[in-house]
């Protein structure tokens, strides 16, 4: 196993309660960012929100899921990359046969939970 990975991991608990924070910070962040810029995409090329959520978003999230789970494997931990795999697939499987997501449109007002839980 790959020892500066592991010593990159030592942290005191207020570094890592630091880090915490400012990891959760920039998440959000960049949802906000991301969020706006996919309505503008959506408006500017005049894309139904399903079609892009089908095709760029789901591209986006399995590139991502192939690097996090190839660079615990380069890294020599390949418990993480197996964890990562079945974690994957077990929310995937969970998400799609739970019915509904809680963010489509509300059919009896024709509003978006979003703006019912923003106001």
């Amino acid at each position: 196993m790959d020892r500066g990975f592991l010593e990159a991991r030592r942290r005191s608990p207020g570094g890592a309660v630091a880090l915490a924070v400012l990891a959760l910070l920039g998440l959000v962040t960049g949802v906000l960012i991301a969020g706006r810029g996919t309505e503008g995409i959506l408006d500017e090329f005049a894309v139904d929100g399903t079609v892009f959520g089908v095709t760029i978003a789901t591209l986006a999230l399995s590139l991502e899921d192939l690097l996090l789970t190839a660079e615990p494997q380069r890294r020599g931990a390949p418990e993480i990359a197996v964890a990562n795999v079945i974690g994957s697939v077990v929310f995937s499987v969970t998400v799609s046969s739970a019915g509904p997501s809680p963010f489509e449109s509300d059919r009896r007002h024709g509003q978006r939970l979003e703006a019912l839980l923003a106001g």
